[in-house]
């Protein structure tokens, strides 16, 4: 029997992105959780070679308007407290910094990162980002660093782009992200015109300059943290 991949996702949009992809290549069952939706996100067991927490449309404070983030917040807490491999995306790193006491929310300026945006490893992160990279963005929340944790990379606009914490990792950037999946993502987004976001044009050149580095990237990152698992 297969391990299997805790998948916490915060929509409903297709789940063709690189996480499900590199879980197909390496042998592992990408098991779908949507607790906005009422699934349970079961337990700690034997089975699950880690989690992955997705980004999405829920600020990281708001467990009284959403109750389910509860159930999240517990599942984070579980994954640190047994030592499992955990990645954390835009709403998921926000979420794993709050989980380790750290602020995580609204920065007093909207300033949007929506489009392809260069990312550059701090002194600490060679290793995990030997050099800078054009990555997927769609967010304006930010986090700090959580005592005790690696500050690991910073763009222009959100200096906290990245952070590990034992066997935990966390990305304000999306590198799952598929070209598909962000042109989906342009046809619903109201950040155009917003402080930061780029033109459509602009992500369309950078998008099909960076995609496959950052792709190459990703699924480096993903058999360094679960392969071992697979």
């Amino acid at each position: 029997m297969s391990k299997r991949l805790l998948c916490v996702r915060h929509g409903d949009g297709p789940t063709d992105d690189r996480v499900t992809t590199w879980c197909a290549l390496r042998g592992l069952h990408a098991d779908t959780r949507r607790p906005f939706k009422g699934d349970s996100l079961g337990e700690i067991d034997d089975t699950l070679a880690g989690v992955v927490v997705f980004g999405g449309m829920y600020d990281s404070d708001a467990e009284a308007q959403h109750p389910f983030l509860k159930d999240e917040y517990a599942l984070i807490e579980a994954a640190l407290a047994a030592d499992l491999p955990l990645l954390g995306i835009c709403q998921g790193a926000q979420m794993l910094a709050r989980a380790l006491g750290a602020w995580a929310g609204a920065p007093r300026e909207e300033v949007h990162e929506f489009g392809y945006y260069e990312i550059t490893p701090t002194e600490a992160g060679q290793v995990f980002l030997p050099q800078p990279l054009h990555m997927t963005q769609a967010h304006w929340h930010t986090f700090d660093i959580p005592d005790g944790a690696t500050h690991l990379a910073s763009s222009a606009l959100y200096p906290n782009q990245a952070f590990r914490h034992g066997r935990a990792v966390a990305t304000q950037f999306h590198p799952e992200v598929t070209i598909e999946g962000f042109r989906r993502w342009q046809e619903a987004t109201d950040s155009y015109g917003k402080p930061g976001t780029q033109d459509r044009e602009t992500q369309e050149r950078l998008m099909l300059a960076h995609d496959r580095a950052q792709g190459a990237w990703f699924y480096r990152l993903m058999d360094e943290m679960f392969g071992a698992q697979g």
